[in-house]
């Protein structure tokens, strides 16, 4: 939609052209070819596009069938890439926290790291946010029992983001769900959204 300011996560091998006009790419962990060093070319040549606003998602997940050493790999040339061109990283990161933030502790990056897709308590926000990384939100607003929205209404107003993901639901149901959480009209959501993007991807 033309008033919506989208980025969309593209990945080696996907099998149909980005919608949006602006993305980020990467090497998943779910869909790392073999032997994954083949993705780099592609991934150098993407990341250097002037629509290529951020690098990922890269990251390292605990139930994804990638072995480990691939995965670390793969996180590490993300990494590298992001800081070579000064673009934000997008981070998956299924049950693996911990291991992220020694990976980034070691890098110490300039540039910023979003965890996308966030769904877990206020202990791991505190811990991500502490790292100095921001946070993304979608399907887990709507999901019963999920702690995403006891974090999204505590968190800073400059340290997080909204998406849609693989789901069902649409980017405006994501903004109604969030604005009503933090108690914001749609209006203050939108204008706060806004200025951590052009922040954060300097847009």
């Amino acid at each position: 939609m033309p008033d919506v300011l989208a980025l969309e996560s593209v990945y080696a091998g996907q099998p149909r052209p980005p919608l949006s006009p602006w993305q980020s790419v990467g090497l998943h962990p779910w869909y790392l070819p073999q032997p994954w060093t083949s993705a780099c070319e592609w991934l150098e040549k993407e990341a250097a596009l002037p629509h290529t606003l951020a690098i990922g998602e890269a990251g390292l997940d605990k139930i994804c069938n990638t072995p480990w050493e691939t995965q670390v790999e793969a996180f590490r040339f993300c990494i590298v890439l992001a800081e070579e061109l000064g673009k934000p990283l997008i981070i998956h990161c299924v049950r693996a926290h911990a291991e992220v933030l020694q990976v980034k502790k070691e890098f110490k990056p300039s540039q910023p790291w979003i965890f996308h897709g966030f769904d877990k308590n206020q202990a791991t926000a505190e811990m991500l946010l502490r790292a100095g990384a921001y946070l993304s939100f979608g399907s887990a607003l709507f999901r019963e029992g999920n702690r995403a929205g006891e974090v999204l209404s505590l968190v800073s107003g400059d340290r997080f983001f909204l998406e849609t993901d693989i789901s069902e639901w649409k980017i405006q149901e994501v903004y109604e769900r969030a604005a009503k959480i933090r108690n914001w009209t749609l209006t203050e959501l939108e204008q706060q959204i806004e200025t951590n993007f052009h922040h954060v991807f300097r847009r």
